[in-house]
């Protein structure tokens, strides 16, 4: 038993010490009359780009589904002053739509197999953040992070303001 823990110290020293930290670290497996415990990991070492991670519980098995949302799907190396197409948008209000939509529908319908699991993982996925019509813009959320939609609606809504006000300065006051 010693040797056990010596080994998964060293173990954990090795991760951590080298900048990689879990993103799982609640329960991801559970047998009837045993001790929950976290056997199954996701490591990373870049947390800024993690929007949700977690387990779903789909009672088919003792282990529970691990998942990791990323923010950075894909390495974006189009220069700058090219347009940029979202198809999705990862706000907090649809990963929390997103969250509570998938523990439903794995409640009410748990999968029989992988491809099952996949596939409403995926239908799921698209409900909760796919775009019905996607943006084109020059920002992009790995570049811009901070750009929230309530942000570029105040950036539209100054934008329809100073237009207005322009207008009116035009306007010549009846002498």
């Amino acid at each position: 038993k010693q040797w056990y823990q010596r080994r998964v110290a060293i173990t954990a020293g090795n991760v951590l010490g080298t900048g990689f930290f879990p993103l799982i670290s609640i329960a991801t497996h559970e047998k009837p009359d045993c001790k929950p415990s976290c056997i199954d990991n996701i490591l990373s070492n870049d947390l800024d780009c993690t929007l949700a991670s977690g387990t779903l519980k789909l009672g088919i098995s003792h282990h529970h589904a691990v998942f990791h949302i990323n923010t950075k799907l894909a390495k974006q190396t189009k220069p700058s002053n090219t347009i940029n197409t979202q198809y999705y948008d990862y706000s907090n209000s649809n990963v929390e739509l997103f969250l509570s939509s998938v523990h439903k529908k794995f409640q009410s319908q748990p999968p029989n197999n992988f491809a099952s699991f996949c596939t409403t993982y995926n239908e799921e996925l698209d409900k909760a953040f796919k775009l019905e019509n996607p943006k084109h813009s020059k920002r992009t959320p790995i570049n811009n992070p901070w750009i929230t939609g309530g942000i570029i609606k105040s950036i539209s809504t100054k934008d329809d303001l100073y237009d207005s006000w322009k207008q009116a300065q035009k306007v010549k006051c009846a002498s």
